[in-house]
């Protein structure tokens, strides 16, 4: 057997049977800088050459600096905290602080917060709080005065200065790299992104408000409202319209707002779409279709609670308010004479405001006993929600009534129909006006476990989903 060394593998034969190692280098070649005597260009060592860094100066406001926010991490055991990048991020953060709210509360979500410094993923030590909020709230800069809420009530926990620093509050220079420097001059873009992701119908809903107009007609009765009054914030909005500078926000219970949400009513039913005269496709008797869903919710928490329960009448009595709310008129049901219109009237607003009067006063009204006694375990059940602070049934009843025009709204979106939410109502194209008013009772259907409901007085039939099971006994 042949043996060949490593010289022979790595040589080649010519035409002249001259062989050339592949690997032959040339006299006087100049080594690579990856030799021991050069370091590279990337290396880290005294030789090297790095990358030039560009510092930029910022003002910024706090009532703690960078020397004395990194001693403070170190005491608090937050090492992970102190490296200059995230130090300079808490910095950012505690200026938009400063600036925004000075030392009053303030509620910051933990979104936000991340906008300025990231969340640690993978901690190195146990001690190292993950988030920069809790961290802040850790070391003592920040004190949380209220914490955070979910459920029929949404909001992020509740901040303040500390008292130490709040009295300290002052301008001073920092150095930051281009990264976070950008994040100076890209908040209002960060928080558009920030925004769109929590709430996906966001970007959507302002390119339908850019299509909203008002008629010639509006523009009359706009010039004799002027005249008689000088309304600063109706010119606001107006202004707003026409140049296309909308909002949308989102309140604690998940109701939209947006420009023309104060809108005069005046002027509402003159509003155009696209050049197409808009309408608005109300839910009548909004909060009262979702009482059931009170009633809904109470049983499936005995059932799980009480699981021997005969929970038979509380069905019986949910199953006939439901019947009642999808009935023809739900103001009529309870007149004496259900032709008479002006009963009609009167009852409604009577029945709206007992929803929403103290347990006392309620009590003391015969029509409100009348109510009780045909529906006693649902309206126990409105009371037990009163019994401490009589405005605590909006929320619920809020939060479903938003869940209900939210969803309603995503759909219409999803189907290219612009849509304009407005609390209990979304308001469309008149040629839409008929799929808007059915995709909301099929939403509010879901929502309120089964009610038919009524959009601009007209029923919207018993949608195609399934009613919602409720637990048997």
């Amino acid at each position: 057997m042949c043996m060949k060394n490593k010289s022979d593998e790595n040589a080649s034969v010519n035409g002249d049977g001259d062989t050339t190692k592949i690997t032959h280098r040339a006299e006087n070649a100049k080594l690579s800088p990856t030799g021991h005597d050069e370091l590279s260009p990337t290396g880290r060592g005294p030789k090297s050459k790095k990358s030039p860094t560009y510092i930029y100066h910022v003002e910024i406001e706090g009532g703690v600096e960078g020397l004395s926010l990194t001693q403070l991490l170190n005491e608090n055991g937050q090492l992970e905290w102190s490296t200059d990048v995230r130090c300079k991020g808490a910095l950012l953060f505690l200026d938009w602080v400063c600036r925004k709210y000075g030392a009053k509360p303030f509620r910051a979500s933990g979104a936000l917060a991340e906008n300025y410094a990231s969340v640690f993923k993978h901690p190195k030590f146990v001690a190292t709080k993950r988030e920069l909020l809790p961290m802040l709230a850790h070391i003592g800069v920040l004190i949380q005065t209220a914490p955070a809420a979910e459920g029929y009530v949404m909001l992020s926990a509740e901040y303040q200065l500390a008292p130490a620093y709040a009295a300290k509050i002052h301008k001073f220079t920092v150095g930051l790299t281009p990264k976070l420097l950008s994040k100076i001059k890209m908040a209002e873009e960060r928080k558009e992104r920030r925004l769109g992701h929590t709430h996906k119908f966001r970007a959507q809903l302002l390119i339908d408000l850019a299509k909203v107009g008002l008629s010639p007609v509006a523009r009359k009765i706009l010039a004799d409202m002027h005249r008689s009054t000088k309304d600063t914030g109706l010119q606001g909005i107006i202004a707003n319209i026409d140049g296309g500078r909308h909002i949308v926000r989102v309140d604690r219970c998940g109701t939209i707002g947006t420009t023309i949400s104060s809108l005069r009513r005046e002027l509402k039913p003159h509003l155009t779409i696209a050049g197409e005269p808009a309408i608005s496709c109300d839910i009548s008797h909004t909060h009262h279709c979702f009482l059931p869903r009170l009633l809904s919710n109470r049983i499936e928490h005995l059932a799980k609670t009480d699981p021997g329960r005969d929970l038979s009448g509380m069905q019986d009595e949910h199953q006939r308010f439901v019947d009642v709310l999808s009935g023809p008129d739900y103001y009529r049901h309870w007149c004496k004479d259900p032709s008479d219109d002006a009963e009609r009237t009167a009852k409604k607003g009577l029945i709206n405001s007992l929803l929403n009067m103290t347990n006392e006063k309620c009590r003391a009204n015969g029509f409100y006993q009348r109510m009780r006694r045909t529906f006693p375990i649902t309206w126990s059940v409105v009371e037990d929600i009163k019994r401490k602070d009589h405005r605590n049934i909006s929320k619920p009843l809020q939060r479903f009534t938003s869940d209900a025009i939210n969803g309603a709204l995503l759909q219409l979106q999803r189907e290219d129909i612009a849509a304009i939410p407005q609390a209990d109502a979304i308001i469309c194209k008149t040629s839409d006006q008929e799929r808007v008013r059915k995709v909301i009772g099929e939403h509010v259907f879901k929502e309120s476990t089964g009610v038919t409901c009524k959009v601009n007085g007209v029923s919207t039939g018993t949608p195609p989903i399934q009613r919602r099971r409720m637990p048997r006994a």
